[in-house]
């Protein structure tokens, strides 16, 4: 029996279409994405990175102070980061690229988590202070 053929091979994409095709995904993205140089500058930002950041690539706008201040650390790493922006909790993913010398960052929205550990916390201080007020 044959090996199933893999559906992601399309020979007939040129590597132009292929180039615009993950542009595409990246720009759909729902969660920010976007990479700095190791000046700090932003070099691509997806339409929520953007909108999120006030940032725009085209303007060489800066990456805001927290991103900056992570870029050496991710230098060939990666690192992470959590922030509360625009009202939700975001983790964000710093991946440096050592050959290029510019950092990936990669945002997470892990706002309903957050929310949950938050409740979390507030019950198990409940509980003890119960279980305080039984005590005595």
């Amino acid at each position: 029996m044959a090996a199933p053929q893999s559906r992601s091979f399309d020979p007939s994409i040129t590597p132009h279409r292929a180039l615009a095709s993950m542009a595409d995904f990246a720009e759909k993205n729902p969660a920010p994405v976007f990479r700095c140089d190791n000046d700090g500058v932003v070099v691509l930002a997806n339409q929520k990175a953007r909108e999120l950041l006030g940032v725009e690539p085209r303007r060489g706008d800066r990456c805001p102070r927290w991103a900056r201040d992570l870029i050496e650390v991710a230098a060939g790493q990666i690192a992470h980061r959590e922030m509360r922006l625009g009202g939700h909790d975001y983790q964000f993913t710093f991946v440096g690229g050592l050959e290029r010398g510019d950092v990936s960052i990669y945002g997470a929205d892990v706002t309903a988590l957050k929310e949950a550990e938050r409740r979390l916390k507030r019950s198990y201080q409940q509980l003890k202070e119960l279980e305080t007020l039984r005590a005595t």
